[in-house]
């Protein structure tokens, strides 16, 4: 026996040893809250939807949530039929076949590798590409020396491809080297609970190289874009803009700006002035001193107040007669030298006539 398989079955020792100690009797049922907060979350999102009058959108997603609904309902017998599966009585593994295992490892992966002092045992995929997008290789590191326990591996992106909104998200189903393990929860604790190690390397495999449109952390179509925070359509990362003030993403149907200082808002950032009804920043509104309304500089006067306000305090304060035109007196013939007539004794010469005096 060369040098490499003595350390391999020192290692199927270790690994034996260890499910021997802390084996359960039965595998603990853990619940599928992956879908069930997926759920909440669309059903979020088709409130907000329908509260913005997005029919479409809320239409999509309610067709997203009837799907979901159904996959948590599956996820539920599925857990309940493997749990009642586990507690059957199993022929318990050997030093023997954990070695056996092992060594069918190098069969199905390219890179195997473990370390004795870390209690580790990982293994290297070949590159994985979904719907086509690169995404590249992942480790998948298994620490044996916690198999009993929640969830004992990590899943670790070897030449990261991340989505842009989210650098922890290297997988559509991996965020913070954690698998989304959606129905293969089960599976995946069975193998290693039993020690079948191949088995659970293969599954995690198959998980990395399928993808499932109704529960990723990011979805496929926006891997190399955002969602708008208002209407919610994917926009390219060179075409979304970012509201001043909570820094939320937005394309360019649902950015607003801000007349006085030229800024960029998203729409639950944006305030309409109560007077000229024109979209400005909060920071560039000020309230009015009586009705406390938002109102831009150019709709306060120097009392700041709002135009209505003003308006009312000054009829409040004006008396009966102001305003009123008054009649200027009119000059009589009496008074109007101008309108009295000539001198009889004194006619104008006309054109053609001598004068002949009185």
């Amino acid at each position: 026996m060369n040098h490499r398989r003595r350390n391999l079955l020192r290692l199927a020792v270790d690994i034996h040893s260890q499910l021997t100690q802390h084996a359960p009797s039965v595998v603990a049922p853990r619940w599928p809250t992956d879908a069930w907060q997926g759920c909440q979350h669309l059903s979020q999102r088709m409130e907000r939807a329908q509260l913005h009058g997005w029919l479409l959108a809320a239409d999509r997603l309610r067709q997203e949530l009837a799907f979901a609904l159904a996959l948590l309902r599956g996820r539920l017998m599925e857990t309940s039929e493997c749990l009642q599966s586990a507690c059957e009585d199993r022929r318990p593994v050997s030093p023997h076949d954990l070695y056996e295992d092992i060594l069918a490892l190098e069969d199905e992966f390219d890179e195997v590798t473990w370390n004795r002092s870390a209690k580790t045992l990982s293994v290297i995929t070949d590159p994985i590409e979904l719907e086509q997008i690169h995404l590249g290789r992942f480790e998948i590191c298994l620490d044996w020396s916690k198999l009993t326990v929640g969830s004992p591996y990590r899943v670790i992106a070897r030449e990261p491809q991340p989505a842009a909104s989210d650098e922890s998200v290297t997988h559509p189903h991996v965020s913070d080297e954690h698998v989304c393990e959606g129905d293969a929860q089960v599976p995946l604790r069975l193998a290693l609970m039993e020690g079948r190690l191949t088995d659970f390397f293969l599954i995690v495999a198959s998980l990395l190289n399928t993808y499932n449109a109704s529960s990723p952390y990011v979805a496929m179509s926006d891997w190399h874009g955002v969602a708008c925070s208002d209407c919610d359509t994917n926009i390219d990362e060179d075409e979304r803009s970012s509201c001043e003030q909570c820094g939320s993403s937005m394309c360019g149907d649902c950015n607003r700006t801000c007349i006085d200082c030229d800024h960029t808002f998203c729409f639950g950032c944006i305030v309409t002035c109560a007077g000229c009804q024109e979209d400005y920043c909060s920071s560039c509104l000020g309230s009015c001193r009586q009705c406390n309304a938002q109102v831009c500089p150019y709709c306060r006067d120097k009392q700041e107040r709002c135009e209505t306000c003003h308006d009312a305090s000054e009829n409040k304060n004006q008396s009966p007669h102001e305003g009123e035109q008054r009649q200027e007196a009119q000059p009589t013939a009496a008074t109007d030298p101008m309108s009295r007539p000539a001198d009889p004794a004194l006619q104008p010469d006309r054109l053609g006539q001598v004068a002949v005096p009185a």
